[in-house]
């Protein structure tokens, strides 16, 4: 059986569309915020330790889960951004992969280091931490 911590705020249900997000009450539907506008039609959305994480092609954005405000937008750098990055969050890190790369970043975006993992070829990346993963779903630039 699955068991959810209840001291997790869980009353926001977090929507994306036509570039944009929003935190909707999952209890009556008022829309309680809306999120940038990110000029993308294709987004994915996570929501971990109190953040939204939002990946598109080139671009990982992290909001605030209460209020929809923008955290930080970290630009996915090089060949990479043409491919929708995984990502996971696990505070103070953002790990991000695509097409056979990763990157830690601070929740502030800032660069901490990067694996190329050279020689070993291009292709999705799946990321895990015990008690919790990400897995790409999509198959990258090449």
């Amino acid at each position: 059986m699955y068991r959810q911590d209840a001291s997790v705020d869980r009353s926001i249900l977090v929507v994306a569309f036509n570039g944009r997000v929003y935190g909707v009450d999952r209890a009556t539907g008022v829309r309680r915020w809306e999120g940038p506008e990110l000029e993308a039609s294709e987004l994915h959305l996570e929501v971990t330790e109190g953040i939204v994480v939002v990946s598109k092609r080139g671009m990982v954005v992290l909001l605030d889960y209460a209020s929809g405000a923008l955290l930080t937008a970290i630009q996915v750098p090089g060949e990479v951004a043409a491919a929708r990055a995984t990502v996971l969050v696990a505070a103070p890190y953002v790990y991000i992969g695509a097409d056979g790369e990763l990157f830690c970043y601070s929740m502030r975006g800032e660069r901490i280091w990067h694996d190329p993992f050279r020689g070993k070829g291009h292709g999705r990346i799946a990321l895990a931490l015990p008690g919790d993963a990400s897995v790409s779903d999509d198959g990258g630039a090449r």
